[in-house]
Parts: C-alpha cells; sequence; structure tokens
C-alpha cells in the first residue's frame, strides 16, 4: 500500500492507515492552543489524516507513527497491534520496491473520502472511505486495486489531533470485509441542534469579541490568575485587558468566586468548608459556562484551570475539578498536589479525556513533592493525560535545566509558570517570597525558555506568575506589565 505491492499488503497498509487517524494525542500540552471552531478541529483532522497517508504511501515509518498517541491502536486485517513502536514494526516491515529490469519502481497511492468527523471537545470520532491505486504491473499502468473504510478515534491534547484508534475494513479480502449492516451511528448523526452549534461554531471568531492577541513569534503568553491574588476578583478580566493578555489559567477559587460560590473560609473553617461542598454538590454546568463567557466577551482565552488537590480530597471532589474544566472549556487542569495524590487522580483524567498537569515546586528533599524530573516521570507515566505544569522558576531553584527538560518533554508540559528565581543555596536555602525576583534578577532562563518555544513551534501557554511582591517597586498591574514586557522583549530577534 505504500508502493506497489500485492492486493493483500496493500490491503494491511490501507488498514494500518485508518488507525493512525484514531490515536489520542499526548497529554503534555493538552490545550496549549486557544479554543477552536468545528471548522478549525476538522481542519486539523483531515490534515492528519492527510500526513498519515504521505506517511505511509512513501514508506516513512517515524513519521507515520507521530500520527498515532503513544498507546495508540492499529486494528487491521491481521489483528491489532498498540503502541508506537508496535505499529512502527508492522509498517517497517512493508516492502519498499526497488528498481526492477531497467523499470522504475512501482507506486502506490491511498486516497481518502466521505470523511464524517463528529467532534466532542477534546476527542474525535471519524468515518470514512478510502481508495487505493497502485501500477504494479509490467506496464506501470495505474489501476485501481482497493477499498474501504476507516473508523477512527482521535484525542486533542495540546492543540494537536492524534489517532488514539484506527480501525480498517478492506471489501477485497473476506476477513477484513465489514461484517456490520450499517455503520454506527454513534460516528455519524448530528441532532439538528448539535448541528446548528457546528455551523456557528465554524464562523469567523470576530463575528463575536475582539480577541486579545498575546501570542508573540508563535509564542502564547498568558497569566495565572494567582498574580491578581491582591485584586477583588471582579477586577481580573479588566486587569488582563488593560495590560493585553490574551489567555488566562483561572484559579479554582476565583472561578467559584465568579460563578457565586460561598468563599471556604480559613483553614479549620468547617462551617465555611460545608457550605462551599453543598454548593459544589448542586451547581450546574451552565453556572461556569457562564463564568467562561465573562472572559471570552473580553476577548480572553480561558485555557487552564488550576486546582489544587491536597491529601484529605475524597474521589468527588477529585471528579468534581474535571466536571468544572469541562465546564469552563478548559483544555487542562494544573495542580499543586502530591505524587499519591497523582495516583488517585490518573483514572479521573483518563475518564474524562483531559490533561492534567503536576505543578511542580522546589522542595527535592521530598519524594512525594512535584520537584524533581524522577517525580515527574512517575506522574506521566500514570498514562497518558497525566502530565506536567513546569514552573521554571522552581526548576530552576532546585537545580534544573529548564531548557532542557522543556526540549525533551515539551509533548507532555501542560503549560509554563513564568518567574525569576535564583538557584537555591543548600546551605541557605531561601523561602520563596525571598526568592523571587524581578524578572532579569535571579538565575531562570527566561529568555532561553521563550525562544526555545519560538524555535521550535511548541504551542505551550507560558504563563506569567508574578510573585515578587517583596522586592516589587510597583502595583500588581504594574508589575504583570513589566513581566509581560520582559516577556516580549525576549522574544525579539532570533
Amino acid at each position: 500500500m505504500n508502493r506497489t505491492v500485492p492486493l493483500p499488503l496493500a490491503a494491511a497498509a490501507i488498514l494500518i492507515t485508518g488507525i493512525v487517524v484514531s490515536i489520542s494525542t499526548k497529554p503534555a500540552n493538552v490545550f496549549a492552543q486557544s479554543r477552536s471552531s468545528y471548522a478549525e478541529d476538522r481542519a486539523a483532522i483531515e490534515d492528519l489524516q492527510a500526513r498519515y497517508l504521505f506517511a505511509l504511501d512513501f514508506h516513512d515509518p517515524d513519521l507515520y507513527v507521530s500520527t498515532f498517541t503513544e498507546d495508540g491502536v492499529l486494528d487491521y486485517g491481521s489483528g491489532a497491534v498498540k503502541g508506537r513502536q508496535a505499529i512502527k514494526d508492522v509498517i517497517a516491515r512493508m516492502p519498499n520496491p526497488k528498481p526492477v529490469a531497467g523499470k522504475r519502481a512501482g507506486a502506490a497511492r491511498h486516497n481518502i473520502s466521505n470523511i464524517v468527523i463528529k467532534v466532542e471537545g477534546n476527542t474525535a470520532t471519524s468515518p470514512s472511505y478510502w481508495f487505493h491505486y497502485s501500477n504494479d504491473n509490467p506496464e506501470r499502468h495505474g489501476v485501481f486495486d482497493g477499498f474501504g473504510h476507516y473508523e477512527d478515534e482521535l484525542v486533542k491534547v495540546n492543540g494537536n489531533w492524534l489517532f488514539t484508534k484506527r480501525k480498517i475494513y478492506n471489501e477485497g479480502r473476506d476477513e477484513w470485509a465489514y461484517k456490520g449492516a450499517r455503520i454506527r451511528e454513534s460516528t455519524m448523526s448530528y441532532s439538528r441542534r448539535n448541528f446548528g452549534k457546528l455551523a456557528l461554531a465554524a464562523l469567523p471568531a470576530a463575528a463575536s469579541a475582539a480577541t486579545i492577541n498575546s501570542r508573540i513569534d508563535g509564542v502564547q503568553i498568558g497569566v495565572i490568575s494567582y498574580s491578581f491574588r491582591d485584586l477583588p476578583v471582579s477586577q481580573i478580566v479588566p486587569a488582563m485587558v488593560k495590560i493585553g493578555l490574551g489567555e488566562v489559567e483561572l484559579m479554582s477559587n476565583h472561578a467559584e468566586a465568579l460563578a457565586g460560590a460561598p468563599p471556604a473560609g480559613a483553614r479549620g473553617d468547617d462551617a465555611a468548608r460545608q457550605a462551599l461542598n453543598e454548593w459544589r454538590a448542586g451547581v450546574t454546568p451552565d453556572v461556569f459556562q457562564r463564568v467562561r463567557k465573562q472572559f471570552t466577551d473580553a476577548g480572553i482565552d480561558l485555557r487552564i484551570l488550576y486546582f489544587n488537590i491536597g491529601t484529605n480530597a475524597t474521589d468527588d471532589e477529585i471528579d468534581y475539578s474535571f466536571r468544572m474544566a469541562r465546564a469552563l472549556g478548559a483544555r487542562a487542569i494544573s495542580s499543586s498536589s502530591r505524587l499519591s495524590m497523582a495516583k488517585r487522580v490518573a483514572p479521573f483524567a483518563e475518564k474524562h479525556k483531559i490533561a492534567w498537569g503536576a505543578h511542580g515546586h522546589d522542595n527535592v528533599a521530598d519524594p512525594e513533592e512535584f520537584a524533581t524530573p524522577e517525580v515527574f516521570a512517575k506522574v506521566m507515566a500514570l498514562n497518558r493525560y497525566m502530565c506536567v505544569n513546569l514552573d521554571i522558576g522552581h526548576f530552576t531553584a532546585a537545580g534544573y535545566d529548564a531548557v532542557a527538560y522543556i526540549r525533551e518533554h515539551h509533548d507532555r508540559i501542560t503549560n509554563l509558570h513564568l518567574k525569576d528565581r535564583k538557584r537555591n543555596v543548600p546551605a541557605n536555602k531561601q523561602g520563596i517570597p525571598q526568592n523571587n525576583w524581578p524578572w532579569g534578577q535571579g538565575d531562570t532562563p527566561i529568555k532561553a525558555v521563550l525562544q526555545l518555544l519560538k524555535r521550535e513551534r511548541y504551542d505551550i501557554p507560558a504563563n506569567i506568575e508574578y510573585e515578587y511582591g517583596m522586592h516589587a517597586t510597583g502595583d500588581t498591574i504594574t508589575e504583570v506589565t513589566r513581566c509581560f514586557d520582559y516577556a516580549k522583549k525576549a522574544l525579539e530577534g532570533a
């Protein structure tokens, strides 16, 4: 199928092609892009399907498997294979025709058509037809020699669509032929109401509010709302508009305050906590959808929910954090927590198919702390939705190289926190308030990190976290503006 090959092999290749389309994206930056419309998602999925076919027809196993998630499944006539390496092994074994007896090598080409794509948040399904042509004959005449259809399952992580599963049917082989009466309705049908929503979603964004563009040379600069912790929650949106920041990582307490929740109260205030839990039990998704609208109407993309998971969190609270993220339209959750809690979070991330980024700190002596590459590796090993929210300031204070880490793990990073800290001196370790500096006065490689994102086109939100109040000379809005100006200048030039 990649080239001129016998029909059985061609059919196998076609089947493989279909599988790639359904592979899920890695959870590293799951939600690195601004909220996309149906038209944008459809274009990205069709592009993925086309890249898959080019990789197949030109016999490029590395490109081929890059269209799958790490645990993607290729299900074809000879059985299902799981994981990139297993899929690559199948593709690498396929014949790669060579010139014979003075004739050029044969070639094969795939076409895909009748593509139906149903998008639901960060997942999608897509049935489609495939056709195969080759010139594997003495005259090198092109002939039609195969057809069937794909059933794909896909996931979007960090703004990128990947196949989680592709099922390939080949009507030229009895064992691969489709045996059902009709294709699965779940992959085909839209209600009139949903179709209307999709049509509206495809309209240009300009038809609604003007978008604040804080994407500089391809690098999305945003802010975590924690930076505005000394302002009334109602002033977060106006502050962002004034500064010109178009992407927010919203703290859960800010989201709930904007939604009208009762305050959590101080630690140990059981009555306040009970009141908040009762409110959470009764809140409906439309309440948080209205919170998102406050940002959307101002031209701000609410991309990430920051929701801390304490060691006493219940399963209901963990599930609530994901339901809240979905209602807000967030593409990922970032969270300060512990390794033991990450193990409890992992099944919920898998259930909701939302990436969860472990927020790093600098306490390398605690094996439960998200502070070392080794602990981050344990988090990511839990499943493909468990990722890293890399705080490059804390990572530097802990003694690690943020640039090297991002280069190696960029596809498993939900977002960055930008701050400037100095490397900790073991004998004289300073606390976070003391060791947090106006940008340019610490050791954190902010410029090098931003230049890396720009150069490699990593779509990872880089969010300002203003935390150097002890050394500040201006008010919050002034200092966050200075951070934004620093980021813009850092992105100038090569």
